[in-house]
């Protein structure tokens, strides 16, 4: 449970990198209130299967949510988020970027769901979820869902899942890199996307398990 209090400041950083025998089950509740910033970030990056619910809810006017994540299958890994975003009062913000990949025969699934309550003008809620497959056995579900009952509201999703783009592929390997180096690069720069406004205080410390996660997934390729 995570309560950010009025005026205060909080960043985040949670790494699930578990065995491939792991089974894991866990569920966060955090409580905004006026003023409140929380910036948090989720790397799923082990585990045979793993379920993580996020649960926040803004109460005060003015709090605001940044809540991001990556979810990186292999095996047979499954991956299950579910994010609950309640916007209880107006004037409130919340911004979620997650970005999946999944090789082998694994399975990622996002479910990104955003409440914005009736008498809650003035908030403003994003969602971006975009998504790698690496095989073609594996699967990833992304599913956005919106909830208004506010009418002067900004609200946006987006969900998208596919393979790396082949003309960066092209441009990279035109410039002498060869095809596994230029894979390489591209999926790293994809799952980077998370980072940018994390304390620099926990950047290194997700770079490096970042890294870490994607060479493993290199050599088992």
């Amino acid at each position: 449970t995570v309560s950010v209090g009025a005026g205060a400041h909080l960043a985040h950083l949670r790494v699930q990198d578990e065995s491939t025998g792991a089974s894991l089950f866990t569920r966060t509740d955090a409580t905004l209130q006026a003023d409140a910033r929380y910036r948090r970030l989720d790397l799923e990056l082990g585990g045979g299967l793993s379920r993580h619910e996020f649960h926040c809810r803004m109460v005060g006017a003015n709090a605001d949510v940044q809540a991001d994540g990556v979810l990186l299958g292999a095996g047979r890994r499954h991956l299950d988020t579910r994010l609950n975003i309640d916007h209880v009062v107006g004037d409130t913000r919340c911004d979620l970027t997650w970005r999946g990949l999944a090789a082998d025969r694994s399975r990622a699934v996002l479910h990104g769901g955003i409440l914005i309550r009736a008498g809650a003008d003035g908030s403003n809620a994003a969602l971006s979820s975009r998504n790698l497959l690496l095989s073609e056995q594996a699967e990833i579900d992304a599913q956005p869902v919106l909830e208004i009952h506010a009418d002067e509201v900004q609200a946006a999703h987006g969900a998208a899942v596919g393979g790396l783009d082949p003309t960066a592929l092209f441009y990279m390997r035109s410039r002498g890199l060869p095809e596994g180096e230029a894979c390489r690069m591209l999926t790293a720069a994809f799952c980077r996307d998370v980072l940018p406004g994390l304390d620099a205080s926990l950047r290194p410390i997700a770079e490096s398990a970042l890294d870490r996660a994607l060479a493993a997934l290199e050599r088992t390729a």
